[in-house]
């Protein structure tokens, strides 16, 4: 504490009386007024493994696959972000879309794993700094391009999705691992 205060001696230094139950009287007065709080700061960067396209300078040793009519080359498990670390998250907004294709004809159910990152910029889902949480999935009526947006914000992780074409949302759910 002397340290504390040597170093801003220019600010006032408050401890609470019992600090080590700040975290339990938040959850109590959360749960009696949950619009109390109007945002959070994500503690993680969350996305997706996605296609990305072949770069020679960034993508060396990574195996390529050739996707799509014009057999384009792409990398896999690159990180799509859709929340970074630090980022404020308003209540109840969702975040920008992704767009996301299905891989097969007779693909009616989109599964998308989601990863976790403690960096901001991951570049892909394999690097030791993230990890799997679980699986969303979202059933859709037929095989098109689906546009994805998550919210954080509250105390769950919240999906949905838009198919093209469609004006309904899809909730998704999780698998959680």
């Amino acid at each position: 504490m002397d340290e504390i205060k040597s170093t801003f001696h220019d600010l006032a230094i408050v401890v609470p009386a019992n600090a080590d139950f700040a975290v339990l009287k938040g959850a109590i007065l959360y749960a009696f007024e949950p619009k109390s709080v109007t945002c959070r700061v994500s503690q993680y960067t969350y996305g997706v493994p996605n296609f990305t396209p072949y770069d020679a300078r960034i993508h060396n040793g990574r195996p390529v696959s050739r996707i799509g009519p014009q057999r384009k080359p792409m990398v896999d498990d690159a990180f799509d972000k859709h929340i970074e670390i630090g980022q404020i998250l308003e209540i109840g907004q969702f975040q920008q879309e992704h767009e996301y294709y299905p891989t097969t004809e007779e693909h009616k159910l989109i599964a998308r794993d989601i990863y976790a990152s403690e960096e901001k910029n991951p570049t892909f889902t394999d690097e030791e700094t993230c990890y799997c949480l679980g699986m969303l999935h979202f059933d859709i009526t037929r095989r098109a391009r689906i546009f994805v947006k998550f919210n954080a914000s509250g105390t769950e992780l919240v999906a949905v999705a838009r198919v093209e074409g469609e004006n309904q949302e899809i909730q998704g759910y999780f698998s959680l691992i």
